[in-house]
Formats: C-alpha cells, sequence, structure tokens
C-alpha cells in the first residue's frame, strides 16, 4: 500500500470519527432538550395540580362558610328566615360585579389597558347572556321540583350533576379522564347520594305520589342538564385567552346575572322594590351576601385555573363540613349511611386527585405559595 492509500485511509478514519463525534454531541443535545422539556411539563403538571389542590381547600372552606352563615342568619326558635330570601343573590350577584369592575379599573389605571377585546352587544348575548339564562332557568326549577319532591330526594337526585358535568367535560373541553379518575368520580357521586339519604322523606303526604315523584325526578334531570351546561359553558369562556382576563369576562358574565336575579326577585318572588327590600337584614345578612360573592369569584377562579370536577368536589367536601359542624354545633343526628357516604367520599377524592405516580410525585413537591402567586 502506497503513501497515498494509507492518507486516503486516515482521512476517512478521521472523518468517520468527526462523523461519530457530531453524532454522539448531537444525541447529546437531544437527550438534554428532551429532559429540559420533560422537566419543564412536569413543573407544569406539578403547579396545575397545587393550584388545584390550593383552589379546592379555598373554595371548600368558603362554601362551608356559606353554609353555616346561611343557618345562623335564620331568626327565633322557628329557624326562618327574617328577610327576603330572594334579595340575598341579587346584591352578591351586584358585589361581584361592582368588584369585578374596580379590578378592571384598576388594571386600566396601571396599564392604561383592558388587555381585551372590544365589548360588542353580540357578544355578550350569544355568549354570557345565555349562560346568565341558564343559570337563571336552573334557579327557577329548584322551586318548581320543590312542588314534586322532598328536599331531601332533590339533594340525592342533585349529585346527577357531576357525572353529567364529566360528560360534557369530554365533549365539548376534550378532557380525559383515566379510568381510576373516573371510578373516584363514580365513588364521589355514591358517597354523595348516600350522605343524603336519610333526608329522603318516607312517611305519607303529596310528595309519595308516584306519578308526581316521576315529573319531579324529570325536571332534577333536566335541572342538572341545564346546571352541567352552563357550568361547562362558563368554562370555556374563561379559558379562552381571546374573549379577555379573567375579571373582565367575570364582569360581563355578573351584568347578565344581575339582569336576570332582579327579574326573579320583582316579578317571581315579587320582593317589593322600595324599603322592604331590606326588611329584616343583620349583620349576618350582610355577611351572607358578602360570603357568597367570594365563593362566586373563587369559582371562577377555579373554573379558570382547575376545572368543574374540582368546583364539585369543593362543593361536595363543604357539604361534609358543614354536616360535622351541624353535629357539634347544633347537635345535629348523623346518621349511619352519611358516615358510609363520607368514606366513599374520601376514597373518591383520593383516586381522582392522585390516580397516578405524577400526582404522588407533584403532592412531594407541592407549594402553596407559589401556586397562589400564580393564581394572582
Amino acid at each position: 500500500m502506497d503513501s497515498f492509500d494509507i492518507e486516503t485511509t486516515s482521512r476517512r478514519h478521521a472523518d468517520t470519527k468527526d462523523e461519530e463525534e457530531k453524532a454522539r454531541l448531537l444525541r447529546n443535545d437531544t437527550e438534554e432538550e428532551e429532559e429540559e422539556h420533560s422537566h419543564h411539563e412536569e413543573e407544569e403538571r406539578g403547579l396545575h395540580f397545587s393550584k388545584a389542590i390550593v383552589l379546592c381547600c379555598i373554595l371548600t372552606i368558603a362554601s362551608c362558610s356559606s353554609s353555616i352563615l346561611a343557618q345562623l342568619s335564620k331568626h327565633g326558635e322557628a329557624g326562618q328566615y327574617g328577610y327576603h330570601t330572594s334579595t340575598v343573590p341579587v346584591l352578591s350577584e351586584f358585589t361581584k360585579l361592582v368588584i369585578s369592575v374596580g379590578i378592571v379599573g384598576y388594571d386600566y389605571t396601571k396599564t392604561g389597558s383592558i388587555h381585551a377585546p372590544l365589548w360588542t352587544v353580540k357578544e355578550f348575548c350569544t355568549k354570557y347572556l345565555v349562560i346568565g339564562f341558564l343559570y337563571a332557568i336552573q334557579n327557577n326549577l329548584v322551586f318548581i321540583a320543590l312542588i314534586y319532591l322532598d328536599p331531601g330526594t332533590m339533594e340525592v337526585l342533585g349529585n346527577l350533576k357531576m357525572p353529567l358535568t364529566a360528560i360534557l367535560m369530554c365533549l365539548v373541553l376534550h378532557k380525559v379522564f383515566s379510568s381510576i379518575q373516573i371510578l373516584g368520580l363514580a365513588l364521589l357521586t355514591i358517597g354523595a347520594m348516600l350522605s343524603k339519604v336519610n333526608l329522603v322523606s318516607c312517611g305519607e303526604g303529596p310528595n309519595k305520589d308516584c306519578s308526581k315523584s316521576r315529573i319531579g325526578i324529570l325536571i332534577m334531570i333536566i335541572m342538572c342538564c341545564i346546571s352541567s351546561s352552563a357550568s361547562v359553558a362558563n368554562e370555556y369562556l374563561l379559558k379562552h385567552k381571546d374573549n379577555g382576563p379573567l375579571f373582565w369576562q367575570n364582569a360581563q358574565l355578573y351584568l347578565s346575572t344581575c339582569f336576570f336575579s332582579v327579574l326573579h326577585a320583582a316579578f317571581i318572588d315579587q320582593v317589593p322594590m322600595n324599603g322592604d327590600f331590606f326588611e329584616g337584614y343583620s349583620w349576618m345578612t350582610l355577611a351572607v351576601i358578602l360570603n357568597l360573592a367570594l365563593v362566586g369569584i373563587i369559582v371562577s377562579i377555579t373554573l379558570k385555573h382547575a376545572d368543574n370536577i374540582v368546583h364539585a368536589i369543593a362543593s361536595i367536601l363543604a357539604m361534609i363540613l358543614a354536616t360535622v359542624f351541624s353535629v357539634l354545633a347544633m347537635d345535629a343526628e348523623l346518621h349511619i349511611l352519611s358516615v358510609f357516604g363520607f368514606a366513599c367520599i374520601a376514597v373518591g377524592v383520593l383516586l381522582y386527585f392522585f390516580s397516578n405516580a405524577c400526582n404522588m410525585h407533584c403532592l412531594a413537591s407541592f407549594y402553596p405559595a407559589s401556586s397562589i402567586r400564580s393564581l394572582v
């Protein structure tokens, strides 16, 4: 082999080594990028999980406070409300509207813009007015259902909203639930129903008429469908970035709910719109109104940063806390079925939130402070 062939062979070996080195560096860069991307995704999942847990806890406490304050606002030994109950939703909706407009105005003074698309009547009517109308129908169906069903049966059937909401979230929001999460949702629904079974009337009375019961059950199913549709539609709008900041969207929604709550109070409940509007009010009544407004705003934040299932779970957990408070402070009786229902709820919550190893890892790196900062 002459010197030329040796030189050519050496050059080929060198080129091969260079190519192998480049390929190795490229593989290393790719692996680093994949690892960084995986780490970033894990951090995002962890933050989302942490926000869901924090919002669930806050909403549970706020919702439980609403039930307790409503009980404490009753007057006399008969346990009746001394004020027009229809006025409370009206004032709480106006309170939420004022808070939302105030936050939007404060943001405008700081930045010179509300960072939202131009408001149009068409956009308002086709989005927020429709959702407000659905919520108004839901609120009216509650009173219609009470004609055909006892309150306990209504409480039990009202828990059908959770599975219906989950189905709509899959269809509209393309939410994917794991098989373990589905099992958790089933246990949550069954547990919530069992915890209220003891409230179902078993005596004789007009509500025992089978034909009336069928009508009442049908009304409750329709009400749950409407309520689920409104909640999922609201979540869809809140998570759509093109609709503007959270409180800008809230202001539009609360404007519509104010309109329908005033109509309901004035024409259906026939509340006098004069000085008697505030008849029977006390400091506790004002606390109820402020608490309801706070709950409504927390719900909107929950739908924005978490979802409707977290909202539903918080409502169920709030029911448990309110029941425990009633047993401890008001000498209420705790039924054995309620205890069994609470156990099902506890297992359902664990299955839903900790359905995979990723969420368990997220729990180990759970930082409430950073989650709260990301919400504001």
